[in-house]
């Protein structure tokens, strides 16, 4: 029942004494005669979600502003490298499981991007998976040495230069500054059951995981740091986030 309500706008109340949900957030609230403890999907109040939302749009604006002409730059670099286009495509998992267009700059030949690329890279995307240069098992892959990824492309994956077109779908509201990162529908998938409730809410461009090791890090430890988030966040966390994860990119991580 826990699980079914938690992506629903539906109540959810405790009552029991003795046993109680692990990462959840609960709120008490009399019923009748009965103190019954209420799930939260998190902490905030409309009040900081309001607030949120401003920091949303302001911070975006600004690096928008201040990036305009670097991001002009990267995708002049991009063309010259490859062919067109610059801006990568994918259909990733939204929250309540839909699917919505997830933008960054292209770091792979143009040829062996899924979404441009059709059947045949479909194949080789599924072939390098089941690889030996696939070193990351478990739901999402990692190839190492890449050799779809350009040279242009090895550089802006490693400082997250690749990310900044995600930025214009942060003032669309489409994405959030910090939340949890959207992954492919083959990926969602293999979710287990718990790690599916870090698809109550929409998807970021950093989350809080990326503080800690950025690919280090199997894949349910990055969905219990994610799922701590949903029910901690706050702007101070997020503020958090984001400053760690300069870090974690000067440090080549």
């Amino acid at each position: 029942i826990f699980e079914k309500v938690r992506f629903y706008d539906t109540r959810f109340f405790h009552v029991s004494e003795w046993f109680f949900l692990e990462d959840v957030v609960y709120k008490p609230e009399k019923i009748w005669s009965i103190v019954a403890m209420e799930y939260t999907h998190s902490q905030l109040d409309w009040r900081a979600l309001i607030w949120k939302r401003v920091f949303d749009i302001v911070v975006p604006l600004i690096a928008l502003i201040i990036l305009a002409i670097p991001m002009f730059i990267i995708a002049i670099i991009i063309k010259i490298d490859s062919k067109w286009p610059a801006i990568y495509k994918s259909q990733r998992v939204w929250k309540w499981w839909e699917l919505f267009t997830f933008y960054k700059f292209r770091s792979m030949k143009t040829e062996m991007c899924v979404w441009y690329g059709g059947k045949k890279a479909d194949e080789m995307y599924e072939k390098l998976i089941a690889s030996d240069a696939n070193n990351r098992k478990w739901v999402l892959p990692k190839i190492k040495n890449d050799p779809r990824v350009t040279k242009v492309g090895k550089f802006i994956r490693k400082t997250s230069l690749d990310e900044l077109p995600q930025l214009f779908q942060v003032l669309r509201w489409s994405m959030s500054l910090v939340w949890p990162r959207p992954h492919l529908p083959k990926e969602v998938e293999q979710y287990e059951d718990w790690e599916r409730r870090v698809l109550s809410i929409k998807p970021w461009i950093t989350w809080y995981a990326q503080v800690f090791w950025r690919d280090n890090l199997p894949f349910s430890e990055k969905a219990r740091l994610d799922l701590y988030y949903i029910q901690n966040r706050s702007l101070w966390l997020d503020i958090y986030v984001i400053v760690g994860t300069f870090g974690v990119i000067f440090k080549g991580r």
